[in-house]
């Protein structure tokens, strides 16, 4: 069993550990790869599945202490969440990408939350349990409890029933309570979950990027509206001529919700990647979402 010591509530002061030396049995990075030194044992039938099925060891990962990520970067890239799509399944390849993210940022939830998933769906359930459990141990960690939310409906990252448990009885944040009851308006064409999120002053702005849009077309790939309170309900009643498909999980900071929503479709489908609130009571201050057709 390995161990990440997550250190959120903890009146002792955590050690670094070290990361940059490798023990001597593990083998070496692949060459070209972000892939941080940190392959332990093998469970592999044969040599020439050694790669595919070598463990992490990831008691050698730095120590979890979580800190705040700025405010709409709760999740920014999608470098793990492709290759676990449905559409890529590159399970080894998430799992490299993901290591390399918590060296990269060993402070953040989403990290954690991700490699946790590239383990479960490579096999490695009791090291993704323990990464889990980092998440869970950190109490004043708002974004650690929103991410392991993502757990019991996370169908892409084929958690058993132990790391699921890792999420029981957690509540959101106000900011994930709000972003989810707009997702559901949205998704039913039902204003009244929304209706408290929905600023009677001030519109919303939504942004929407066209996802078969040439990139070089530059501002023409976005179409910027804004919405009064009103207009969002009108634009809610209508949306069961629309679909609008929430991400297939999302992180949030103190402000903003976001996560992957990708594309299989050319139906006209609306992706909403990221939705943000004004700072303290969270009212609507912003959509953002990628369009097909």
């Amino acid at each position: 069993m390995f161990a990440i010591v997550a250190s959120g509530c903890s009146t002792k002061s955590p050690q670094p550990t070290p990361t940059s030396a490798a023990p001597a049995s593990a083998p070496p990075a692949r060459a070209g790869s972000d892939q941080p030194a940190l392959v332990g044992e093998s469970n592999a039938a044969s040599p020439a599945d050694a790669k595919l099925l070598a463990r992490p060891d990831v008691s050698r990962l730095p120590i979890f202490v979580p800190a705040a990520a700025p405010p709409g970067q709760a999740w920014v890239d999608d470098d793990v969440d492709r290759p676990l799509d449905t559409y890529h399944q590159q399970r080894q390849d998430a799992l490299e990408h993901a290591l390399a993210a918590v060296v990269r940022q060993p402070d953040r939830a989403t990290a954690r939350y991700m490699l946790a998933c590239a383990l479960a769906v490579n096999g490695f359930h009791d090291d993704a349990r323990v990464v889990l459990e980092a998440l869970r141990a950190a109490h004043e960690c708002a974004s650690c409890r929103d991410a392991l939310l993502n757990a019991p409906a996370d169908a892409e990252c084929d958690f058993g029933a132990a790391e699921v448990a890792v999420a029981s009885g957690l509540t959101p944040s106000p900011v994930r309570a709000a972003a989810l009851a707009v997702l559901t308006s949205l998704g039913s064409g039902d204003p009244k979950p929304a209706l408290p999120y929905l600023d009677a002053t001030r519109p919303a702005q939504f942004s929407f990027v066209g996802l078969e849009c040439d990139p070089a077309s530059g501002p023409a790939c976005l179409n910027t509206k804004r919405y009064s309170r009103t207009a969002l309900i009108a634009l809610i009643q209508r949306t069961q001529q629309v679909d609008y498909k929430s991400p297939t999980r999302m992180f949030c900071d103190q402000e903003c919700c976001g996560g992957p929503n990708p594309s299989h479709t050319h139906a006209p489908v609306v992706h909403v990647t990221q939705l943000c609130f004004r700072p303290g009571r969270p009212l609507l201050l912003s959509l953002d979402a990628g369009v097909d057709g």
